[in-house]
């Protein structure tokens, strides 16, 4: 399945496509919007973007070798949409993104399900060092996750973690992880 023209047109504004690419299946608008904007290193998507859609950019997102910054800010992302972005982010995976530095997923909604998703991705992942996580509903438990990452990732320099419904012991979790973790400033 594909991004609706419209949608796709908007992410092509920024993302990289190489030579390689077999844009066959595409309208002539979207191969002429790709010509136009190659060589782009940052995508916003900041709304209309559905965990069904998000496979899409996770399988572009796998392949780009320029793309550094993503922001998909308030979508409807959940855990079920993080699954694909993570999973071209892992390093153990065949296939992985190698370029990417920043991630904002800001109110997303991806709770402690996504919390964990994005925990898994950071023992594994060497290249982000940003990561935004505002507003998500990632509760103490998602926090617990996301700090025993934190004890094993040495690459992530910025965290943002308010406004999750973060309580005591999470905040725990995440000040032991810090004792360990020097990479975050």
């Amino acid at each position: 399945e594909f991004l609706p023209d419209g949608l796709l047109l908007r992410f092509l504004e920024y993302l990289t496509i190489d030579e390689s690419c077999d844009l066959s299946c595409c309208s002539k608008q979207i191969r002429k919007t790709v010509d136009m904007f190659k060589g782009y290193e940052c995508c916003s998507i900041i709304s209309d973007i559905d965990s069904k859609n998000l496979q899409t950019v996770a399988d572009a997102l796998r392949n780009n070798t320029t793309l550094s910054k993503l922001s998909l800010l308030k979508n409807r992302i959940g855990a079920k949409g993080l699954l694909a972005i993570t999973s071209a982010l892992t390093v153990s995976g065949t296939n992985h993104n190698r370029t990417l530095t920043t991630l904002a997923l800001e109110g997303n909604t991806l709770g402690p399900m996504g919390a964990d998703l994005i925990a898994e991705a950071l023992k594994d992942n060497k290249t982000l060092i940003n990561l935004f996580l505002m507003s998500n509903e990632i509760s103490d438990a998602g926090a617990k996750d996301i700090a025993e990452a934190l004890k094993v990732n040495t690459t992530l320099h910025i965290l943002y973690l308010r406004e999750n419904q973060i309580g005591g012991a999470g905040a725990k979790s995440i000040a032991e992880a810090l004792k360990v973790n020097k990479s975050l400033t």
